[in-house]
């Protein structure tokens, strides 16, 4: 099910209303607005990993080609480029076998990405726009995951166009 609707207040209390019968995974940004209904009506959550990857993103553009080209968050970059890659090449198959060629070599993937980023945070980052990029992407590495994505919307779990 999809639900689009609007209302003048981002409130918990509005989101809670919204979804108060609502008993399945929730995909969305991640708003805090949601954490009333997520905890009221014990759902569990799906978040798009576009935040995650703006975050790198945004740290390469504010370094210049050549420092980016060089940096930590660029190989983030490379791990949602990866995750991109498959996504171009099942573009044109049908929705089940999406989700099998997701469930093969996305989820897979995804895990390694995280395996790296707890890695490399975990060893120190100077970069302070890195820092946050990476702790970021691991604290929400279980609500992004690409599996929980590709299992609720059978859709990609991000837009890359942006």
């Amino acid at each position: 099910m999809v639900l689009v609707d609007y209302a003048a207040s981002k409130s918990g209390e509005t989101a809670y209303g919204l979804l108060s019968e609502f008993r399945a995974t929730l995909a969305c940004d991640g708003a805090s607005n949601f954490n009333k209904a997520v905890t009221r009506n014990g759902l569990s959550v799906a978040l798009c990993n576009d935040h995650a990857r703006r975050r790198f993103h945004k740290v390469c553009a504010g370094m210049g080609k050549e420092k980016a080209a060089r940096s930590i968050a660029q190989q983030g970059l490379q791990w949602y480029l990866r995750l991109y890659a498959i996504e171009r090449d099942i573009k044109d198959l049908p929705v089940e076998l999406k989700y099998e060629q997701r469930q093969a070599w996305a989820v897979p993937l995804w895990a390694e990405f995280i395996v790296w980023a707890r890695q490399v945070q975990s060893q120190g980052v100077a970069h302070a726009g890195t820092r946050d990029a990476l702790s970021y992407l691991v604290k929400h590495a279980n609500s992004c995951n690409i599996a929980a994505m590709t299992a609720v919307c059978r859709s990609p779990a991000s837009n890359p166009s942006t």
